[in-house]
């Protein structure tokens, strides 16, 4: 067997977004794979069909699709040189190619004036179209030469998109017959989801100008007559989702306020179409739609909630785990498919079959039907690897809480020898690591290194009490973190306690810079897209000026001491670990001002320290960054390890 490199990767075939066709009989499913001499991925569809899997399209360049009424495929794709030459002059559209399952060459169908637009098939030969809307384009005194205004909150975007004052994503209505494009919603509205059925597209979103909010409103879109209707006002309560059912709307949200803590489990609402009171018809301790399982291994979205008859289907992080249910009108809830690992997407059949793409156990992505496997991408590369097995270990930490994590041997593991081990911390924190193929740790194991890892307080799928740290930050999660790592080193005699070392990134960069400043037992720490200081956090990230309410209790101007307090930086100066900082500098989540900040202060202090500041790379940089970037990555973070745990 072949050790786990940090170019095995390059081999990944990464599986997602399973649809059904109108007729049932075909599955249709996205591969993207990493391009090293593009330093990219290619993405294209294929087909399963009566158990065989065949490619629908070759040239790597498919991006989102949909089916059609008649049976096609229509998909997101930029080809030829004048749409190429078109696309590099920085002209805004986006173009939909048509193919037919049976094969054959893909021909342009439309194209649409927006950036990144999706497609949902709302019959009648019409699409609603959801895309990025420039507002500064339409009114272009709002550039200058060589200077950027910018006039609201957030004033950039995830994934990239750089400054986004002035941008709304917008909802559209598509008519293939007569070519129409009709607005859904206004120019300065922002739609954050909708879903269609019954002739009616449900929405949520809001319209602001300078400064947005996480309390969104309810609509309702005629289709046929075009009427656009308020079911309640933004501003009111948390809305995170939304589905027509008949003459009602079914919706998920809570009635928290702006200052009460953040949660990511909502109640289910029943609410007329045409307007009126709504009813609480359940309530929910999960999230849904939940795709909040921490794993490398996956790229690519899939649909996450859908109706069927008179229920709703939906992911939900539940425990260690991503699971599908469903709710009845009557708000019963439903188990679907519970079996421990992380499920990506889904879709179900008018007849009622259903298939979906998951990962479980030392497995990457691959679509399934129940228990049984349909696509088999990934298996022939990872039955040749030398892979670790998670063990499961629950403990109740020092706080009474019961605590779930896993522990990696090092591949080659000898009983009796001692070994460095490595303490990896998820982001979040509403986030949970599950027993599924994580590239990163088994690359860890296969150098040797003891992975432990677990889902403290604060992490997703075990309702809300367990997932409310708000204004105990580095407080409660950290005492519940620690304390299962002592009862996990206890069952590992093997581990040399002086080898010890700790990373993560997002909230577990937040985590691993919190460490450093309040002990000094780790030799070594490798902090990733990390947060130093929560108030330069609030004015920086694109969620901060959101979160200190929602995870703190306060805004930085009204109690800027408990932020202080809590935030990593205040006690950088005390740190003696050594630590590499891994950032990006087109990561709007964690502004790179947060890794500067810490790496200058360990400097000062005289702690051996290092930051790695990758170019033109987001967030999203250990998961989807290009791949001559991730390599450097992985390399840069095993070889910090290797100088200071193998000694």
């Amino acid at each position: 067997m072949q050790p786990i490199t940090s170019r095995t990767f390059l081999q990944f075939q990464f599986v997602s977004d399973p649809r059904f066709s109108p007729n049932g009989n075909q599955v249709a499913f996205a591969v993207k794979r990493p391009d090293e001499k593009k330093n990219g991925y290619t993405g294209d569809l294929y087909l399963l069909e009566n158990g065989s899997v065949r490619p629908l399209t070759q040239e790597g360049d498919a991006g989102a699709y949909t089916w059609t009424e008649q049976g096609n495929i229509l998909f997101q794709a930029t080809r030829g040189e004048e749409d190429l030459s078109r696309k590099k002059a920085g002209e805004v559209f986006t173009s939909f190619y048509e193919i037919s399952p049976n094969g054959g060459q893909a021909k342009k169908a439309f194209e649409v004036p927006l950036q990144s637009a999706s497609l949902t098939n709302i019959g009648g030969g019409k699409y609603a179209v959801l895309g990025r809307f420039d507002n500064e384009t339409m009114h272009p005194a709002g550039k200058k030469g060589d200077v950027t205004e910018l006039n609201e909150i957030p004033y950039w975007g995830e994934f990239g998109l750089g400054f986004t004052s002035g941008q709304r994503i917008r909802l559209y209505v598509y008519d293939t017959k007569t070519a129409s494009f009709t607005p859904v919603t206004g120019p300065w509205f922002n739609v954050i989801n909708f879903r269609y059925g019954d002739g009616k597209i449900a929405y949520t979103g809001q319209e602001y100008h300078g400064r947005a909010t996480k309390l969104y409103g309810l609509y309702v879109y005629d289709v046929e007559t075009g009427e656009n209707k308020t079911l309640i006002e933004q501003d009111k309560m948390h809305m995170e989702g939304c589905c027509p059912f008949g003459d009602q709307i079914l919706f998920w949200g809570n009635t928290a306020s702006v200052y009460e803590p953040y949660r990511t489990n909502y109640n289910f609402y029943l609410i007329p179409a045409k307007g009126g009171e709504f009813v609480k018809i359940c309530d929910y301790l999960y999230n849904v739609g939940g795709a909040n399982g921490a794993t490398d291994a996956k790229m690519g979205k899939g649909q996450v909630i859908k109706r069927v008859g008179d229920r709703l289907y939906f992911t939900s992080t539940y425990y260690d785990g991503i699971v599908l249910r469903s709710v009845g009108l009557k708000g019963d809830i439903r188990d679907e498919l519970t079996d421990l690992g992380l499920i990506t997407g889904f879709d179900i059949s008018c007849e009622g079959k259903m298939v979906h793409a998951a990962t479980y156990g030392n497995k990457m992505v691959e679509l399934y039907e129940g228990k049984e496997q349909l696509t088999h991408f990934n298996d022939e590369l990872l039955q040749s690897l030398p892979l670790s097995t998670p063990k499961f270990h629950s403990f109740v930490t020092d706080d009474g809480i019961e605590t779930h994590g896993w522990v990696m041997e090092p591949v080659g593991y000898e009983k009796g020898k001692q070994y460095p081990a490595i303490l990896h911390i998820h982001g979040g924190p509403q986030v949970v690591f599950s027993d599924v193929f994580h590239y990163e740790m088994q690359y860890w194991a296969n150098n040797g290194y003891f992975v432990f890892f677990c889902n403290p307080r604060g992490s997703d799928g075990r309702g809300f009490d367990f997932e409310n740290i708000t204004g105990r930050y580095g407080d409660w999660d950290y005492k519940n973190l620690m304390s299962w790592f002592d009862k996990a080193l206890a069952c590992y005699p093997d581990v040399d306690q002086k080898r010890l070392g700790v990373t993560g990134g997002s909230y577990g960069g937040y985590m691993t810079n919190w460490i450093i400043g309040q002990t000094d037992r780790f030799a070594a720490a490798v902090s990733q897209r990390s947060i130093a200081n929560w108030v330069t956090f609030e004015y920086t990230a694109i969620r901060g000026y959101y979160h200190s309410p929602y995870k703190h209790g306060y805004r930085a101007g009204e109690n800027p001491s408990l932020l202080w307090d809590c935030s990593p930086l205040k006690y950088a100066e005390r740190c003696t670990t050594p630590t590499l900082f891994i950032h990006s500098d087109n990561d709007h989540v964690c502004w790179m001002s947060e890794g500067l900040t810490m790496f200058a202060a360990l400097k000062t202090a005289g702690c051996e320290t290092k930051l790695c500041l990758f170019h033109n790379e987001d967030h999203e940089l250990s998961r989807s960054g290009k791949p001559t970037n991730r390599i450097r990555r992985m390399e840069e973070i095993l070889a910090w390890f290797d100088h200071y745990l193998k000694k």
